[in-house]
């Protein structure tokens, strides 16, 4: 879920504060999204070896959260985030 959440926010972001050169940095995002999936294997096959199962995917749910949850959530521009 927090992935998801970081995703969109990200998205919106980007899409509300640059109009005119939304799809430049919406590659960027991409460009993150692809190094992370092909780094992530052999990132979480390294741990694997030395935190076991489920401490990986705790491991994992903490660098989600800490690295981009929060800092997507927390970074919002005011005026982006009134009702």
């Amino acid at each position: 879920m927090a992935d998801t959440s970081t995703a969109i926010t990200v998205t919106i972001i980007i899409f509300s504060e640059f109009p005119d050169k939304a799809d430049y940095y919406y590659g960027f995002i991409h460009l993150a999204w692809a190094g992370g999936f092909l780094i992530g294997p052999v990132i979480a096959l390294l741990l694997y070896d030395s935190v076991g199962y489920a401490g990986l995917y705790y491991l994992i749910a903490g660098v989600i959260v800490l690295g981009a949850l929060i800092p997507a959530t927390c970074m919002i521009p005011a005026r982006l985030n009134a009702i």
